[in-house]
Formats: C-alpha cells, structure tokens, sequence
C-alpha cells in the first residue's frame, strides 16, 4: 500500500514537472530571457547552428536538388515542364514513459521523407513514412509492434478527389500493400468537415476499410486557436472486428517557419510554438477497451530545424482493470528541407 502511495506520489510530480517545462514554451523567449549565457554556452550554441545549417543546406543541394534535376530530365516533351517543389524530410525521437498499472518505457523513432515528382508523372509521389496509415491515432507510434518505414509511389486523381498508393513495408518478409483514398472539404465560416473513406489490401492485415469524419474550426476571436474532433472506425479481415475512436483536441499553435504544408493548411508538427489538450476514448466494436487525455507542448530548440516536445497525461485501459497509467512523452523534432 505505501509502496502504491509513492509510486503515485513520484508520478504525479512527474507529470506536474512536465506541465511546468511545457508552461515555459509560452513566455516570450526574448523579453524572458537573462543575459546569463556565458561565451562557452553561445559558442556551442553557434557549433550547433553551423552544423543544423550545413545539414539542411547539404539535403537541399545533395538531395532534393538532384531529384528535381531526375524530375526535370524526365518531363515529357510535349508539354512544359514543372518545377518540382522542394522535398523534404522529418526526423522525430520520442521517449515514452508509462508507470502505475502499467510500467513500460518505449523509444519511437519516427521517419517521414516526402518527394514530390511532378513531371515524372503529373500526379506522382514519392513517400517513404513510418508510420502505419491504416492504424487509428489512439494506436501510436510508441504502442505499435515495430519501427518499420514504409516505401511506396501515391497518385492523386483530381477529378475524383482520390489518391491510391502502392508500396512495401520493411519487414522479414517484406509485407506488400495498396490503398484507395477518397476525401473531400466541406468549409462553413471557421468550421472545415472532412469525410475520409479508404480501401486497402495489406499482406498481413488482409483487406479492410477505414472511415473517419474529421470536424475543425477556429477558436472563437482567437486566430491560432483550434478546436478539432475526429470520429474513426475500422475494420480489417484478420480479426474480422470493429474498432474506433472518438477523440477531441483543442490547441493554440504559432506557425512560423511551415516546411510541411497539408490539405489542411497547417497542422501542429508545422509549427513553432505550440499548447494544447486531447482527449480521447477507443474501443472494439461494442466494447469500451480504453480513453486517455494527454496534454501536449511544443517549442523551439534550434529553430528552424529542431523543435521539442513534451506531453504528460494518464491513460486508463480496460485490460489493466481501469486503473490508471502516468504517461509522459518527450522528445525532439528534426526538420530539414521544404521550404
């Protein structure tokens, strides 16, 4: 019993700790600031300023130079060719640590490497990702059973509203998949629907299907303000069952610096500074298997390629009776090219 009080005692002073690093990201970083840095400090600060600076000026010229150039070379001669936008390529480090029912501690790399080849085929991409598509968010990256990259060619039908993709996941063996994709953007004032339909046929997951409704607006006055609800349900002839979620967000996000842009305009891992709160509940077809509510927070560390994030929160799940996990999410976010 006393042994339980402490472990709640320490957890709870964790996830406090974790509010108060993530309160800091909404002080002004200048007028905040003591000139207490000494010369070593802005030294190796400006070591690590270089170094960012040669490495995203090395993937622009080495990398995403030389596919526009490949891009350029194949345009077909009857029509004009395009300028490929600049690629690029996002690396996330994230440590998750779970105490109280459950006690775990996971490392989640993350890659996401997006190509844009428009006169190789007009409507052509390249993606490489790690994470699993076809999962529902409440499956994060942390939880999922392997850090494997995905790897394939995206087409996007315009006139359909549609996109299918076709590639490969790293795995022994490697697992094969294809996936039609059908969205569309209802917009109302502030208030933006997005109805998301999408087939797919995996080698390991068999075939199923994913629908989700995803509803944003604007915050009332507030022009960085966002509030965010998305309802998603899945099924998959593996285990030939339902499963979904329910989740809402409400965040204030400071974009600066976009190198992402989406069909949405903007999302939180685009941007600078960034506070918010999700809340979430998922379950298998009928049955209620778990919620969590996280809070979340994001700042600059070196911008503008690396940024960090911490995330505390409790989560409550139906296989450890209910009774509560302390959760905290920390890491980094490093960001080259795209702009």
């Amino acid at each position: 019993m006393i042994a339980s009080k402490m472990t709640s005692k320490r957890m709870m002073a964790i996830l406090v700790l974790g509010i108060m690093l993530g309160n800091a990201s909404l002080s002004d970083p200048i007028s905040d600031a003591k000139p207490a840095a000494t010369e070593t400090n802005e030294m190796e600060a400006g070591v690590w300023r270089s170094l960012f600076e040669r490495l995203d000026k090395s993937f622009s010229n080495q990398i995403s130079s030389r596919i526009a150039a490949a891009d350029q070379h194949f345009a077909p001669s009857d029509r004009p060719a395009v300028n490929a936008p600049a690629s690029s390529m996002r690396i996330g480090l994230l440590l998750d640590v779970k105490e109280g029912a459950e006690s775990k501690t996971g490392f989640a790399p993350n890659l996401d490497l997006d190509i844009k080849l428009p006169n190789i085929e007009r409507s052509l991409r390249l993606f490489v990702e790690s994470a699993r598509e076809n999962e529902l968010p409440a499956r994060e990256s942390g939880e999922l059973d392997d850090g494997q990259v995905s790897v394939g060619l995206r087409r996007w039908f315009k006139k359909l509203k549609m996109t299918t993709d076709a590639g490969v996941r790293t795995d022994i063996p490697p697992e094969g998949f294809v996936r039609a994709t059908w969205d569309r953007i209802y917009t109302h004032g502030d208030w933006r629907l997005r109805p998301e339909q999408r087939f797919f046929i995996d080698s390991k997951q068999g075939y199923g299907s994913r629908t989700s409704l995803d509803l944003r607006s604007a915050i009332g006055k507030i022009e960085r303000g966002q509030f965010r609800s998305a309802s998603i349900a899945k099924w998959s002839s593996d285990d030939d069952n339902w499963s979904w979620e329910q989740s809402f967000k409400i965040g204030f996000v400071e974009v600066s610096d976009v190198h992402y842009s989406n069909i949405d305009g903007y999302s939180w891992g685009d941007s600078r500074r960034a506070q918010g709160i999700h809340v979430s509940v998922f379950g298998e077809d009928g049955l209620l298997t778990g919620y969590r509510s996280m809070l979340g927070f994001r700042g600059p560390l070196l911008a503008p390629w690396v940024f960090w994030e911490i995330d505390p929160g409790l989560e409550w799940l139906r296989e450890n009776s209910f009774a509560p996990t302390y959760r905290l999410r920390a890491g980094i976010d490093i960001i080259f090219g795209g702009k």
